[in-house]
C-alpha cells in the first residue's frame, strides 16, 4: 500500500492486472491536495499475499475487507483496467459508502479485447510465457513492452515506475498472478465478465475515462457509461493507462470530478 496523507475525504486507487500502486504515482501528489489517497497493492502483485481465487468478485471481497479494516467511510473509488472491474463490484456491494466512482479503461464493459491477450487462455502458452518471463533480462524487456503497450508516451512515465516494475517482473508470483488473472478474465471469444447489467444499479456520480488509442481494450466500450444513472465519460488522447501517459490531462478531468466540480457530456 502507498498513500499520500493529504487532508480531506478518503480516495482509494485500484491498479490493474500486471500493475502496482506506482501506476498512480504521477497523479497522487495532486490528488492528495484534496483527498487522503490510498493506493492498494492488490493480492499477488507485490507486498500483499495471494488469493485462492482470482476473479474480480473475489478481489472485490478483499478490497471491502481492507476498507473495513481501515475504517474508510464515504470514500471515492478509482479503478483502472482489472481494477475497474473490481471497483464496479465494490461499488455495487458498498454503494452507500462509495461517494464517487471513476473507471479508467475498465474491463467488463464489452466482449472485445486485443486478440493477443486471448493467448493467455491457453495453459500451454501461459506456461511458456511464464518460463520466458523468468529468463535473464526478461524483466527489463517485459517492463518496456508494458510501457509501450499501455501508453503513447513512455518517456512520461517516472523512472521510479520503471525500477519498481522491473523488480516486480523478477518475482515469479507477480508473473504467475498476472497471467492467471488475464486467463480468468478472458475466453477464446473475448472477455468473460460482462458488468454492464450492474451499471444501472450504481447511483453515485460516476466517470468513465478512456484513452482513444487503447491497444488492449477498445475505447468505444466507454459508451457503456450511458448505463450509469449519474454517469459521464471522457475520452483522452492516450493509451490504456492515461494516468501514466498524460497525467496532467488525466488530472484535469478526474480531479474536478472528485472534488465535485463536474461537467456533464
Amino acid at each position: 500500500m502507498y498513500w499520500e496523507a493529504g487532508a480531506g475525504p478518503d480516495l482509494l486507487l485500484l491498479h490493474g492486472d500486471a500493475g502496482s500502486p506506482l501506476d498512480w504515482i504521477p497523479v497522487m501528489p495532486q490528488l492528495a491536495t484534496t483527498h487522503h489517497v490510498v493506493a492498494l497493492d492488490l493480492p499477488g502483485f507485490g507486498r500483499t499475499g495471494s488469493l485462492n481465487e482470482l476473479s474480480p468478485q473475489r478481489y472485490a471481497t478483499f478490497v471491502e475487507a481492507f476498507v473495513a479494516a481501515m475504517g474508510m467511510r464515504r470514500y471515492a473509488l478509482v479503478g483502472h483496467s482489472f481494477g475497474g472491474m473490481i471497483a464496479v463490484h465494490v461499488a455495487r456491494s458498498a454503494r452507500q459508502d462509495v461517494d464517487r466512482l471513476v473507471l479508467v479503461a475498465p474491463g467488463g464493459l464489452g466482449r472485445a479485447v486485443n486478440p493477443v491477450q486471448i493467448l493467455a487462455v491457453s495453459p500451454v502458452l501461459r506456461r511458456t510465457a511464464f518460463g520466458l518471463s523468468l529468463l535473464p533480462g526478461a524483466s527489463v524487456i517485459n517492463t518496456l513492452l508494458s510501457a509501450l503497450g499501455t501508453t503513447y508516451r513512455p518517456w512520461n512515465i517516472p523512472p521510479q515506475w520503471y525500477a519498481n516494475h522491473i523488480e516486480r517482473e523478477r518475482d515469479p508470483r507477480f508473473v504467475s498472478t498476472s497471467l492467471a488473472v488475464i486467463a480468468d478474465a478472458l475466453t477464446p471469444f473475448g472477455q468473460r465478465y460482462d458488468l454492464r447489467p450492474e451499471l444501472p444499479h450504481l447511483h453515485m456520480p460516476a466517470l468513465v475515462v478512456w484513452g482513444v488509442g487503447d491497444l488492449l481494450v477498445p475505447a468505444w466500450q466507454a459508451a457503456a457509461a450511458s448505463l450509469l444513472p449519474r454517469g459521464t465519460r471522457r475520452l483522452l488522447a492516450a493509451g490504456h493507462s492515461p494516468q501514466l501517459d498524460i497525467a496532467d490531462d488525466f488530472l484535469a478531468v478526474v480531479h474536478p470530478f472528485l472534488t465535485g466540480d463536474r461537467e456533464r457530456t
